[in-house]
């Protein structure tokens, strides 16, 4: 049995986890946050601890005990990454074995001024962790999640699906070229189920590399097979130039789709929006949605398997209007 807690566990991704985590019926699930201990746990949760990320001797006392941290702090709202990092020092301190950064989407050295961020912690971790190994460590980086492409239908139980690039309702999508650069789509449940596998992990240290790779594909092939199974009609491309996205800082195509993210205000969606997509674009182009399976190399040998990409998308949109 592991003790795990779990930083900033009321978000979109932290229940999916916990879920996956009490599902083995094998560890105690410590929730850390800032808020007040709730009246009524979440289900799977054993103890909420409310703690000061800035007081790293407290954080390091609630951590006594704890074998695996999950960091699901929100990273553009720790400012200089102040949190993160005296969680990493209190789990030092505390004699925590194994620590996960607050990562969940794109691969490493990504140019996003939305994630960059998270490189700014990995580095730190690099650096905690020289000249001698203090704190495993494994970034958990799944690409893009595919339930999104369910929208507007709700696929996830925690998950809040908004609308993406590529829009199966609308039939619309936003396609860079021709659409051939390759994007690395992962339902959120299996990244859920590697993370609790990886804990129970025990032939080797944790991996820095944390790809969690589904499906690999182009942006082309996933309008292809939305057109198959929204009966055959086409969808409406938006193309963007990649030109455009080198002397540009937003997207200017007539449709975009609206990423209404718990965590946009209402009065800056729209700009947030086209801003956020201008990059994801970017990051298409460099490559930067395609991350490295290393965690399906090392758990694919013991049976876990990915749910099936085109099943799920079929599951869903099949004979619907």
């Amino acid at each position: 049995m592991a003790i795990i807690a779990v930083a900033g566990g009321h978000g979109n991704v932290a229940p999916h986890v916990i879920d996956a985590l009490a599902s083995r019926g094998r560890h105690r699930i410590i929730v850390l946050s800032r808020r007040p201990r709730p009246e009524t746990l979440d289900p799977g949760v054993d103890q909420h601890k409310q703690v000061d990320y800035h007081n790293v001797d407290t954080l390091a006392a609630a951590l006594e005990g704890v074998n695996v941290v999950l960091s699901f702090i929100l990273p553009y709202a720790d400012k200089g990454n102040l949190a993160q990092k005296n969680l990493i020092d209190a789990c030092i301190k505390a004699g925590v074995r194994r620590f996960a950064p607050s990562e969940w989407a794109l691969g490493s050295n990504t140019a996003n001024p939305f994630y960059s961020m998270r490189a700014q912690v990995r580095s730190y971790l690099e650096a905690v962790n020289k000249p001698t190994l203090k704190l495993e460590y494994t970034c958990f980086q799944p690409g893009l999640f595919l339930d999104y492409f369910t929208y507007p239908m709700q696929s996830a139980k925690h998950l809040k699906i908004t609308q993406h690039y590529i829009d199966f309702e609308s039939r619309q999508a936003i396609l860079v070229g021709d659409g051939s650069q390759p994007v690395t789509f992962t339902l959120i449940d299996d990244l859920a189920m590697v993370v609790a596998l990886a804990v129970e992990y025990e032939d080797g240290p944790w991996p820095a590399n944390g790809g969690v790779a589904g499906w690999t594909t182009t942006s082309a092939e996933l309008v292809r097979i939305g057109e198959r199974i929204r009966g055959g009609q086409m969808f409406r491309i938006h193309r963007v130039d990649e030109e455009d996205l080198v002397t540009g800082d937003k997207l200017n195509t007539e449709w975009c789709p609206v990423m209404a993210h718990p965590s946009i205000p209402p009065d800056q969606l729209d700009s947030m929006t086209r801003a956020i997509n201008f990059q994801a674009m970017k990051g298409i182009v460099a490559g930067e949605w395609v991350v490295d399976g290393y965690w399906n190399r090392l758990l694919e040998p013991r049976g876990f398997r990915f749910q099936d990409p085109v099943e799920f998308l079929e599951r869903w949109w099949a004979g619907r209007e």
